[in-house]
């Protein structure tokens, strides 16, 4: 299959895996109500609990792909997925915290298996490109979920918004069958799938200097597009006293500017720049758009504040597809799967540390310039400290056709 199929897949996967992860903050204000919930903590607990489930299910997905194949992986992956939000629909309180847990469990695995697939045969000659296309899938998710969600919950509830989500994913997983014979080959029958073993997936990773800088990289990066995804809206709306419709068209405007940064960096990094300097490029960019957005006054027109937005969201948001990109050409096509899925324990790490930080900065100084001003500095330094190790040089071995 040519690069373009295989890219239609994975692009499918990333989407209604971000879709269902995403979809129940969105459906929150409706559903809490109708669940007599009336506290919106329950979010962050959400989040953490979604991406603790990823940091585990994403360290053993190097052992399930060479077990069962990165088709049938992501098969699992999306019924975790249609799961998950399936017991959300069911309204029972007490099952609520087991939602995230079983979508956690199958957000984790998606983007491995999906590398897997992209790197068979050989790299894809345009790797910076096709890895950001396929990466923009979770942006998408996301943003189908909040022009979509809406518009099923007018319709017929939002229990009848979950159903729909969760029919999406298993309609996705039975499809996906027709392909299993092109990509789950080579099967090591006999791979167990042990704690012991899934723990060597990081030894593998510390192995490799250039992919272990590189998932020690992610971590910061990672801090920064989960603490603009939790507080956006809060901010614009504190700060700004914006309404919670124009804070979330400004939300729209990162999540646009996350999307056009995921084609537009994979572009430049296949234009003969390194993705060294790109991803310095990008960190250097997020923070200082972070640090202004943190700075601006009350007064600010709305234009220069959506240009900071969609320059925030282009690189906080839309740096996931050369990282993984670069990370799939430093790894090679027999240990994608595995180093994608150590790399990517690192990179929820810090999606998982990165809003507390921001939550007590602001508990503390009651500011969100402070916070803006502190996360940014960690992201600058801690991620330039680390790149500017990793060799410059451009290279793209083994490359196929488009």
């Amino acid at each position: 299959m040519k690069v373009a199929g295989r890219l239609s897949i994975t692009l499918v996967a990333q989407s209604l895996a971000a879709l269902a992860a995403f979809a129940p903050p969105v459906l929150a204000p409706v559903a809490l109500a109708d669940l007599s919930l009336s506290s919106d903590a329950w979010l962050g607990v959400y989040i953490a609990l979604l991406y603790l489930a990823g940091m585990v299910s994403t360290l053993s997905s190097g052992d399930l792909i060479a077990r069962f194949g990165p088709i049938r992986v992501t098969q699992i992956s999306l019924l975790l997925c249609a799961a998950g939000i399936a017991l959300v629909a069911l309204g029972q309180t007490f099952l609520l915290p087991f939602a995230p847990l079983l979508i956690g469990l199958g957000y984790g695995p998606v983007t491995p298996s999906g590398s897997k697939v992209l790197m068979i045969g050989g790299a894809p000659r345009h790797i910076g490109l096709v890895f950001s296309v396929k990466q923009t899938g979770v942006p998408l998710g996301a943003l189908a979920g909040g022009l979509m969600l809406p518009l099923l919950i007018a319709l017929g509830g939002w229990r009848f918004a979950v159903c729909v989500v969760a029919s999406l994913c298993l309609i996705a997983a039975g499809v996906l069958n027709r392909w299993r014979g092109d990509f789950d080959t080579s099967l090591d029958r006999q791979r167990r799938v042990t704690w012991r073993r899934t723990m060597t997936s990081l030894s593998a990773l510390r192995a490799n200097r250039a992919a272990s800088q590189l998932a020690w990289c992610s971590l910061f990066f990672g801090c920064m597009q989960l603490c603009v995804m939790t507080f956006l809206v809060a901010y614009l709306s504190r700060v700004f006293e914006m309404s919670l419709l124009a804070a979330g068209l400004f939300m729209s405007i990162a999540q646009t500017g996350g999307i056009l940064g995921r084609i537009g960096w994979g572009w430049l990094v296949d234009t003969a720049i390194s993705a060294r300097a790109v991803l310095i490029g990008i960190a250097l960019a997020m923070g200082g758009t972070a640090v202004s957005l943190g700075l601006l006054p009350q007064s600010t027109p709305w234009w220069i504040i959506a240009a900071i937005v969609f320059v925030l969201g282009a690189t906080a948001i839309g740096w996931n597809g050369v990282y993984l990109s670069e990370l799939a050409r430093v790894s090679g096509v027999e240990e994608v799967g595995r180093i994608t899925g150590a790399a990517l324990f690192f990179t929820y790490l810090g999606v998982v540390i990165g809003p507390p930080i921001f939550s007590a900065a602001l508990a503390l100084t009651g500011t969100y310039t402070v916070s803006f001003a502190l996360i940014s500095a960690t992201v600058v330094l801690g991620s330039l400290l680390l790149l500017s190790r990793m060799p410059g040089k451009h290279s793209n071995p083994q490359s196929i056709d488009n």
